[in-house]
């Protein structure tokens, strides 16, 4: 069995809120988000359609597909939808204080994690999100991989089976998309893909589900660690730039300067 679990992360829908409400929140240095309803964070939206992708590509492959999240009960309608669109089990670790969620280190919600992901017994692919859409740096995917030991590649753009240990899989590299095959266990952060919408389940879907218990995991049952990122080392990024600046007196004389540096820069 092929094991899958997609950690994802939501904020408030601050859509909902009027001109008004944005105008008496600015002037007070606080706008109150806490009644708002939750939206799943871009880069977590393609994460949970791409694990949906990968399941259906995964054929006759046996798999069992995990959402988890950290926060309040405001998430709850998000489980309830993953759940309808075919999650096996969804999970919420309880913080109460959706504000307090928003604001953990990612150290700390890589903790959590970690500790929730060994309590359940492991997974063979686990997907994030590259960054969580409210200032988060897109660290815990990488913490979570470092901690387990296993590869992470990150800004994945597509995945696909490749049998039961094997996943084929592309990713955006400084010098272009690279695909390429591997093994299982893997961490993929997924960043925002084109086309990767989270689809709409059907009424009957969501009627199949209704009542279905989520777990629900408390954070002081969760192990304590007092891991930190810690900086070892900073340095200057050098802003220097081989240039040479003329002043030439005619656009002719410009036009041949331009044309002899081209030369030199092609090789020509």
């Amino acid at each position: 069995m092929i094991r899958i679990l997609v950690c994802f992360h939501t904020l408030p829908d601050l859509e909902q809120l009027t001109g008004q409400e944005w105008t008496a929140g600015c002037e007070a240095g606080h706008i109150d988000a806490s009644y708002l309803r939750k939206r799943i964070s871009e880069c977590d939206e393609s994460a949970l359609e791409l694990a949906l992708r990968y399941r259906a590509s995964c054929g006759d492959l046996e798999t069992e597909m995990t959402a988890v999240t950290i926060g309040g009960r405001s998430n709850d309608a998000v489980l309830s939808t993953l759940a309808a669109l075919g999650f096996d089990h969804t999970a919420r670790i309880e913080i109460n204080d959706d504000a307090a969620a928003s604001e953990l280190g990612s150290g700390e919600a890589a903790s959590m994690l970690l500790s929730w992901i060994e309590r359940s017994g492991g997974y063979d692919l686990i997907i994030t999100g590259q960054q969580s859409g409210d200032g988060n740096q897109g660290k815990v995917p990488v913490l979570l991989a470092s901690r387990l030991g296993t590869r992470c590649i990150t800004y994945a753009e597509d995945f696909s089976s490749d049998g039961p240990d094997r996943i084929r899989i592309s990713w955006q590299a400084d010098d272009g998309l690279c695909t390429a095959l591997a093994k299982l266990p893997l961490v993929i952060s997924v960043g925002t893909v084109p086309g990767t919408f989270l689809r709409v389940p059907t009424l009957r879907q969501r009627m199949a589900v209704r009542g279905r218990c989520r777990e629900l995991q408390l954070p002081d049952e969760l192990m304590k660690t007092d891991e930190r990122v810690i900086l070892r080392s900073i340095e200057a990024v050098s802003e220097t730039r081989d240039a040479v600046t003329y002043e030439p007196a005619d656009p002719e004389e410009a036009a041949d300067i331009i044309l002899r540096y081209y030369r030199q820069w092609t090789d020509r």
